[in-house]
């Protein structure tokens, strides 16, 4: 499938959000600044002819708030990569997806233990022929929390939808990395422009649209060629370490004792 860049990356107007919390915190020092001229320009001319003014020094103090916003704004911009190809750019936000899909999947390795101890009374069950391994199984309910709760349902299936979408997101970032189509594209608008990626702000993945889009300027760029079926999913899945280690993957997981003789 024939991908498209649509690239309007950014206008002159465009700010990353570095800049425009130099602005925010610089306008503040600003405001506050004219505020102290005028009082100290009023308190000058009214001394000339004899006009006492009222307290109001402290109406015009800097903060030790503005000033300390205003100073970690200054580091920020001087740390500012403003050379980013779109390269650099894309690798690090594959980079960063990646890591947020590692912190989903813990997410939800968390969130399965009572779906683990499930799969265990399945297997248990299986494997009852006799009275006293039925008692085993009795004996196991009755000592352990087995029960699954609303709240733990909730926290499951709400952990597999954190997981799909960061597996998007780390999906589509590395699609567009790799891609060296798309990215010499996107390159070439960006120089033509005379633009740093360092200026693309954020980006996410547009499900619905099968796009990845830049949140400063048009940025959007089309991953629908590199969408995978279910079926692609769980044939992948299936050959895939996190399963065959799993509880429901693996023989062994139970019983590691047994698998090792």
């Amino acid at each position: 499938m024939k991908k498209f860049l649509l690239l309007a990356l950014v206008s002159v107007t465009a700010q990353a959000n570095e800049i425009d919390d130099l602005i925010l915190t610089s306008g503040s020092i600003k405001q506050t600044f004219d505020l102290g001229v005028r009082t100290v320009a009023g308190q000058i001319d009214y001394a000339q002819i004899g006009g006492i003014t009222s307290d109001m020094a402290s109406n015009a103090y800097v903060s030790y708030d503005q000033a300390d916003a205003y100073n970690q704004s200054l580091s920020a911009v001087s740390q500012m990569n403003t050379t980013m190809t779109a390269q650099e750019y894309f690798d690090t936000q594959s980079q960063q997806a990646m890591d947020d899909l590692g912190l989903a999947v813990d997410n939800y390795v968390s969130a399965s233990k009572q779906l683990v101890m499930a799969v265990q009374v399945n297997e248990m069950a299986q494997e009852v022929q006799s009275t006293e391994q039925a008692v085993e199984v009795q004996t196991y309910i009755t000592n352990n929390d087995l029960n699954i709760t609303t709240e733990q349902v909730d926290t499951y299936n709400d952990a597999l939808d954190m997981v799909q979408s960061s597996a998007q997101t780390a999906a589509s970032f590395m699609a567009i990395a790799s891609d060296v189509q798309l990215v010499e594209s996107a390159q070439a608008q960006a120089d033509e422009l005379g633009q740093s990626f360092a200026f693309a702000e954020t980006a996410y993945y547009s499900q619905g649209n099968f796009t990845i889009d830049l949140s400063a300027g048009g940025v959007s760029l089309d991953v629908s060629g590199y969408i995978k079926t279910a079926e692609d999913v769980l044939a992948m899945g299936g050959e895939s370490t996190f399963y065959q280690t799993s509880p429901t993957g693996s023989e062994c997981f139970f019983d590691q004792e047994t698998c090792e003789q």
